[in-house]
Parts: structure tokens; C-alpha cells; sequence
């Protein structure tokens, strides 16, 4: 029996999400959390095998309640579950040390399938979030283009389009000011302009040293 813990803040996915694992008789769902901080203590409280979390909630994110997790002895292992197809997040995950990250538009087989392989020890990813990273990784590590042309050709090979690199860009911006604002309060204007005009990569730098940073000046310097 695999115990899960599932955490999304939408309760209607949730519920119905939460439906079809209960049907599973290899699954048992242990607790639900609508939110991250809940979500982490539920972990804390019921160590489950796998804890299904959605990225985008009130409190902790689901890549913050992983980073928690990698810091513990805990046997929990993660599987996000997101509408975010962003591979500056996937990254993130990695980090975080995330071993399955599927997209909500997929299939529940898909899903079923990843908490079985990281449950055994494996890892999945959504083949449209692995192909982005993929290639945003493989165009970061080159070491023969300038800062400033890895930084264009990394956006020509994620975003196939201008449109969608600026709907990855407003996303990734969209998480960064929720994290700002939950560690530091209610973000001033410059704050704001500087996330409206910076790359990808830019984004995913800042979003490593909130965690470590004792003021907005030191994420941003």
C-alpha cells in the first residue's frame, strides 16, 4: 500500500482528484491540505510515501515544502502536479529534489504511473516539460556564447514564439512576487519594474537567494 498526502488549494480538483486515488486499492490517501503549510505538517504528522503537490499555493509553495523535505530524514518522496509547463521551475524542482513533475492537462494514468515509479525509486517527467528542459539546460551549460547570447539563444530554443516566452516570463515573474511577498510583505514599485523586465534566467537566479536573503536588497543586488 502507497500512502499519499495530496495538497492543491483548488478544492474541486482536489476533491475530485482525491476521488479517483481512493479507487486505486494500491493507493491510500492519507490527508488532504489546501495549502503548504498545512501540507508540510500533515507530512511531518503522517509520513507518506508520496506527497502529490501543486506548485502555485497560499503559504509555502509545493518546491518550498520540497526543499523542506530534502533538509529532513524523511522517506517522503515528491511528485508536483501543476499546470506550470515552465522549465525554470522544473529546474527549480530538481533542486528541491523533486523526482516527479507532471502537468494537471495530462492524463490520471500518467499520474498513477509517476507515483509508482517515484515510489520505486525512479523518477517522471511530463514529456513537454522534459523537452523544455532539456533544451534550456543544454543551451545554459554552453561555455563559447557570451552571457548575453546564451541568454537570447536559451529563450529562442524554450519559447518557439515571442508569445510564449513572454507567457513563461509573466508566470515565472507571477511566482517570484508571491514568494517575495510572503517572506518579505508587500513588494515596493522598483521591485516590481525589475521583475517586469527580467530574463528567465534572471528570474531563476533571484528565486534561488530568497530563501538565504535577509531583505529585498539582498535578493535583488
Amino acid at each position: 500500500m502507497i500512502k499519499i498526502l495530496l495538497a492543491d488549494d483548488h478544492a474541486i480538483f482536489r476533491e475530485g482528484l482525491a476521488g479517483l486515488l481512493k479507487t486505486d486499492p494500491e493507493l491510500e490517501l492519507v490527508a488532504e491540505a489546501e495549502e503548504g503549510e498545512a501540507a508540510w505538517r500533515l507530512i511531518q504528522l503522517h509520513r507518506p510515501d508520496i506527497a502529490i503537490l501543486d506548485i502555485s499555493m497560499p503559504g509555502l509553495t509545493g518546491i518550498e515544502v520540497a526543499l523542506k523535505l530534502k533538509k529532513t530524514r524523511l522517506a517522503t518522496r515528491v511528485v508536483i502536479l501543476t499546470s506550470h509547463d515552465d522549465p525554470t521551475l522544473a529546474v527549480q524542482a530538481d533542486g528541491a529534489g523533486v523526482t516527479g513533475y507532471i502537468l494537471k492537462e495530462n492524463s490520471f494514468d500518467e499520474l498513477n504511473q509517476a507515483i509508482r515509479i517515484v515510489h520505486g525509486g525512479g523518477q517522471l517527467m511530463s514529456a513537454q516539460v522534459a523537452k523544455k528542459r532539456k533544451e534550456f539546460l543544454a543551451l545554459r551549460e554552453r561555455k563559447t556564447l557570451s552571457p548575453r547570447g546564451n541568454e537570447m539563444s536559451t529563450l529562442l530554443a524554450v519559447d518557439r514564439t515571442r508569445q510564449e516566452g513572454a507567457r513563461i516570463q509573466k508566470g515565472g515573474s507571477m511566482i517570484l512576487t508571491r514568494l517575495l511577498q510572503r517572506r518579505f510583505g508587500p513588494a515596493p514599485g522598483w521591485v516590481q519594474a525589475k521583475l517586469d523586465d527580467a530574463n528567465l534566467e534572471t528570474l531563476e537566479n533571484w528565486t534561488d537567494r530568497i530563501l538565504e536573503a535577509k531583505s529585498l536588497q539582498e535578493v535583488f543586488q
